[in-house]
């Protein structure tokens, strides 16, 4: 892997060398990143897994002016998850059951002195999480999709220590959702859908004194099958946020919070030629 780091002449926006850059770090590097997996199955019906998986995320620019090492790019970040599960298939209708682990890197400022520092990818946040899906066709003409999943995550190793222990923003305990279609006996190619969706309260920074609070959201929906010209013509109508909610959801940067969309309706058609 070859990255390189590149820094403007200027860090005065008015000025014209601020249009320019130059080159002020390179890496390059290998790194095996192994994925294992087994899966047993102990009946026609039911399986049971496990898999060990590393993964990259592409290592950033150190922006801030202050660090020793501004202007250099950090390596890619190593992230590792180990998951359990188990597969219960009824042949029209599916469960799963996953308890997994994963340990993502993250920047932080690492002092050599009481002022002095750099950044440097030392940052560790821990998720262990408990997930049940299900989908299928739980009758003629009815299918489902949901699931619940409950995580437990943890800011394990922080700048100083600051926020050890905390959980991180955007990470609410318990994630649910549940989706159902219908087709319409009375009306060949119609089918209607309904999603509820509910998230727990979620911390929006990392030092957990900024909360979002729930919440559940409805979507409502139908699609028409038909022909136009002898080709496969589908129809969907989407009613986004059926109730209007206003909510506010956490966002992956500590500190921000993202206003959840009004109610919103959408229309599309897609043709097969």
């Amino acid at each position: 892997m070859f990255l390189e780091g590149f820094t403007p002449l200027s860090s005065n926006l008015a000025s014209l060398q601020s249009n320019f850059v130059t080159r002020s770090s390179s890496y390059r590097a290998s790194k095996t990143t192994p994925a294992v997996g087994a899966l047993f199955k102990i009946t026609p019906q039911l399986s049971v897994y496990g898999n060990y998986i590393e993964g990259l995320t592409s290592g950033s620019q150190v922006t801030d002016t202050a660090a020793t090492n501004y202007g250099q790019t950090i390596p890619p970040l190593p992230t590792k998850q180990i998951e359990l599960g188990a597969k219960w298939d009824l042949g029209t209708w599916t469960n799963t059951l996953a308890v997994y682990q994963i340990k993502r890197p993250s920047t932080i400022n690492v002092y050599t002195t009481p002022t002095r520092y750099s950044v440097d990818a030392e940052g560790e946040q821990t998720n262990r999480r408990v997930e049940w899906s299900t989908f299928g066709q739980v009758a003629k003409g009815v299918r489902v999709l949901g699931g619940v999943a409950f995580t437990d995550a943890e800011l394990t190793r922080t700048a100083r220590g600051v926020n050890q222990g905390n959980t991180p923003p955007a990470a609410p305990k318990w994630k649910i959702n549940l989706g159902g279609e219908w087709d319409v006996p009375a009306v060949q190619g119609l089918t209607l859908t309904g999603t509820v969706i509910y998230n727990s309260a979620a911390w929006l920074n990392s030092a957990n004194t900024q909360r979002a609070p729930a919440w559940t959201r409805l979507d409502l929906g139908a699609r028409y099958a038909t022909q136009a010209a002898g080709y496969p013509l589908t129809l969907r109508a989407t009613l986004q946020n059926a109730t209007n909610r206003g909510y506010w959801d956490a966002s992956w940067r500590d500190g921000l919070a993202i206003l959840g969309a009004p109610r919103t309706f959408l229309l599309s058609a897609t043709v097969d030629f």
